[in-house]
């Protein structure tokens, strides 16, 4: 990954702030019985040359959003998934400079770095522990309050 400087860095945070989630879902079950949550960080937008701009510097994978009604313009979807190379990465970079969504990016620092602790290595499943599951949760209720408190203004 390059360098990125700061001023670059604190665009893209706000940009993840406010078009953006940081969040994980959980995948289906494992043959152990188990689930694996993904960690990700998505930007949305409609510009594909900025998730463009983004994804060079950060990595991801950019789709395009089905649209809803044919007057809309294709909205864009920049997906960082890859645990250690683009999430742990992007997040530790981005984190000191998010404002408005530095308790899930915390979060998710702090479970990425508990799996790596543990020897997770990509293709290799772990079970999560009590506390990894936890953190998931509490991702997804911070970003589900977010979204109850927007609809109520």
């Amino acid at each position: 990954m390059k360098t990125i400087n700061k001023i670059d860095l604190s665009y893209i945070a706000a940009f993840l702030d406010t078009d953006g989630c940081v969040t994980a879902s959980f995948g289906r079950k494992t043959k152990a019985g188990y689930r694996i949550a993904v960690p990700m960080i998505i930007f949305y937008n409609r510009d594909l040359n900025v998730l463009k701009w983004i994804q060079s510097l950060l990595g991801g994978k950019i789709y395009n959003k089905k649209r809803t009604d044919r007057k809309h313009s294709i909205a864009r979807q920049l997906f960082l998934r890859r645990q250690k190379e683009e999430v742990f990465t992007a997040i530790k970079l981005l984190l000191p400079f998010m404002k408005i969504k530095k308790k899930q990016g915390g979060l998710l620092l702090s479970y990425l770095q508990s799996r790596i602790d543990r020897g997770y290595k990509y293709g290799k499943h772990l079970p999560p522990t009590e506390e990894e599951t936890k953190m998931v949760l509490k991702i997804r209720a911070l970003n589900q309050n977010r979204l109850f408190k927007n609809n109520q203004e």
